[in-house]
């Protein structure tokens, strides 16, 4: 971000750098010039960083890959939101003298939930302080009281310790999944730029995700040693006896004895989640405006919005109903390969190509004082080797669990 907002600063090179990456640069340009300020006053999204280092192809690879992360993004809330209505309705619904239950009542819920959403998606989620506001307050005590009630489950005794501490069988999901909840990437050039003191910003956001691996952890072993080897394969939505590990953790708790806080913390996804779905779809919408560059100059442009968020949103509800008994899978791919690339690689070559074009246009000897602390080269290929590695045992896991299932049919 430091060297983007460099670049920018300076009018006379960042024109020819947007239009080319591998543009030569021009000789006066290392002759006579100016102290580069790597002060990050600009909003540089990740995507026009793509565009500044990695040129035109790259920007387009980078929109793409987004794009369809988003849209994965989309198919999970799609199929996340309607079963966490649908756990709470066990007996279905009626509309008048229709009777509605079964497998019937998610897709009503998805159908209810894409209509009611469906017009935010097509204007502009603006001044959204207070929602998100509210969303982390509920986020926040959902999580701590999930915590707190498996605690109360273990102090009873119901629980037994595992029989082994790694199940590699488990890491593609792991993966996915891990990427999915520390994807937040693309967001940072906005939370990083208003404030105002970035001396500290290492600490700040080291001291952050650190917070955050120790929730997960918490989260994580605490719902192993409470439901980790227990048989029960569903909780029911009634006071009784806690289950296996649910592919929606929320649904451990439907069989929890005070039957409010069980209704909450299998609904709150439809509270947090359901403010999120247009920001992400409008984000969608955008990067397909930008790839496809359809209607560009088209004087409706509300219609317009109309259209591309049409593209985007309707594919991705038929994906969620499709695969709606899929999460898990949905999550897994979604975070390994889509994932993997907008968390690790692009940032890679980003960081990689930036470097380069600082060296030339400011030669060895340039002073930024937003360095990461890992700068040499050591740490580009490292990222590079951990991501091909991954990718490659995921694809193993994921080869062989096909294979696996093909066998037992």
């Amino acid at each position: 971000m430091s060297i983007a907002n460099a670049v920018l600063s300076v009018p006379h090179i960042s024109k020819p750098l947007l239009s080319n990456v591998n543009s030569p640069v021009p000789k006066s340009i290392n002759d006579d010039m100016e102290e580069p300020n790597f002060a990050i006053d600009q909003r540089v999204e990740i995507g026009e960083m793509a565009e500044i280092f990695l040129g035109n192809i790259g920007h387009k690879l980078f929109g793409l890959v987004m794009f369809l992360y988003l849209f994965g993004d989309l198919a999970i809330y799609g199929v996340f939101i309607p079963n966490s209505v649908k756990q709470v309705t066990p007996n279905g619904t009626s509309i008048g003298p229709i009777e509605i239950s079964g497998d019937d009542i998610f897709y009503v819920y998805l159908g209810i939930f894409t209509v009611i959403l469906f017009p935010f998606c097509c204007s502009n989620f603006q001044k959204t302080k207070y929602l998100q506001i509210i969303t982390m307050a509920i986020r926040n005590i959902s999580l701590f009281g999930m915590m707190i009630i498996v605690i109360i489950y273990i102090s009873q005794g119901t629980f037994e310790p595992p029989k082994y501490l790694v199940n590699f069988d488990g890491f593609p999901a792991l993966f996915g999944v891990s990427i999915y909840s520390f994807m937040c990437h693309h967001s940072l050039p906005g939370i990083i730029t208003p404030i105002n003191s970035k001396k500290r910003i290492f600490r700040l956001f080291g001291g952050d995700f650190f917070t955050i691996y120790l929730t997960y952890i918490s989260l994580c072993v605490t719902a192993v040693l409470a439901f980790g080897l227990n048989t029960n394969p569903t909780c029911l939505p009634h006071p009784g006896p806690p289950c296996k590990i649910q592919d929606s953790y929320i649904f451990n708790f439907a069989s929890y004895r005070i039957n409010f806080i069980a209704i909450f913390l299998q609904l709150f996804p439809v509270f947090t989640l359901s403010s999120n779905f247009p920001m992400i779809a409008i984000t969608m919408r955008n990067n397909l405006k930008k790839l496809v560059k359809i209607g560009e100059n088209w004087e409706r442009q509300t219609l317009l919005n109309i259209i591309y968020s049409f593209v985007c949103v309707i594919p991705a509800m038929l994906l969620a109903a499709l695969l709606r008994n899929n999460l898990n899978k949905l999550v897994e791919i979604n975070g390994s390969y889509c994932g993997l690339c907008i968390m690790f690689l692009f940032p890679t070559f980003i960081v990689m190509f930036a470097r380069r074009k600082a060296h030339k246009l400011w030669g060895s000897q340039y002073v930024n004082p937003y360095r990461s602390p890992f700068k040499g080269t050591f740490w580009v290929v490292f990222m590079f080797v951990c991501s091909a590695a991954a990718l490659s045992f995921v694809i193993y896991r994921q080869v062989v669990s096909i294979i696996d299932d093909a066998n037992h049919h």
